[in-house]
């Protein structure tokens, strides 16, 4: 409870707070239409999400709503061909 008697509600879990934690296995897919999604997929979904700051919520998601709080990241295997060779990192600061 707060000071005031209230309680407060938050959608998100405060253990997600100041985290960085892996995608989720199946949400590579809806994002990237692959499993495996390489560096270009990466750089092309982060494109998309930062056009549409500020915009209303469209009927599909967006990368950066995995994220769901400030302080907050999330991080995808990369692949090039059959290796994962790099790590997509995105989130949110607190500023």
């Amino acid at each position: 409870m707060g000071a005031s008697g209230w309680k407060y509600v938050t959608p998100f879990s405060i253990e997600d707070y100041g985290t960085l934690r892996p995608l989720a296995p199946q949400r590579p897919a809806l994002h990237f239409g692959t499993d495996r999604p390489t560096p270009g997929q990466f750089e092309e979904a982060l494109g998309r999400d930062r056009a549409a700051v500020g915009l209303p919520p469209g009927r599909a998601e967006r990368l950066f709503d995995e994220c769901g709080m400030r302080w907050t990241g999330r991080y995808v295997a990369l692949y090039t061909g059959d290796a994962p060779t790099h790590l997509g990192v995105f989130g949110f600061s607190g500023d």
